[in-house]
C-alpha cells in the first residue's frame, strides 16, 4: 500500500515520524511518501493584486492606519488569503503583522462586508477574478 501525505502550511514532521512507526508496526509494507503542495497564490501575490484593485501601494497594506481605504484593502487581503490559501490566522498576522485576534476580526468584518458593502463586493470580486484569469 502506498498512502500521499501532503505538506502545506499546517503540515507537521512529526506526523511523518509517526505513520513510519505505524507502518513499522504493521510490518513494513505500507509506504509513504511526502508531496509538496504549492498554494495558488503567495500572499504577496495576493497583496500585489489588492493593491492594484485599491489603488494603493502595497506599503500601505502594512501600515497601521486607520484610514477606510487602507483597512478595507488589509481587510481584502485577509479575505482573499483565507479564501485561497490554507494558511491559519497566526500565520497571516505574524505577515500583515497584526495580532491573530486582529486578523479574526477583519476576516468576520470583511466577510460582513462582502454581503452588505457593494463596493467592497466589487472589488473582491475583481481580485477574484484576476486570481482565476492569471492562473489560467
Amino acid at each position: 500500500m502506498v498512502f500521499e501525505i501532503s505538506k502545506h502550511v499546517m503540515y507537521n514532521e512529526k506526523i511523518e515520524e509517526l505513520l513510519k512507526r505505524i507502518s513499522s508496526e504493521l510490518g513494513g509494507n505500507i509506504e509513504f511518501y511526502c508531496k509538496v503542495v504549492q498554494a495558488d497564490y503567495s500572499l504577496r501575490q495576493i497583496v500585489e493584486i489588492v493593491s492594484k484593485e485599491f489603488d494603493i501601494d502595497k506599503k500601505e497594506i502594512f501600515k497601521r492606519t486607520r484610514r477606510r481605504k487602507y483597512v478595507d484593502a488589509r481587510r481584502a487581503v485577509i479575505y482573499l488569503a483565507k479564501y485561497r490559501i490554507a494558511i491559519t490566522d497566526k500565520e497571516l498576522g505574524k505577515f500583515l503583522k497584526l495580532d491573530r485576534s486582529t486578523v479574526v476580526t477583519h476576516k468576520m468584518i470583511a466577510q460582513s462586508l462582502y454581503d452588505i458593502d457593494l463596493p467592497f463586493k466589487t472589488h473582491i470580486d475583481k481580485c477574484k477574478s484576476k486570481m482565476i484569469n492569471e492562473r489560467h
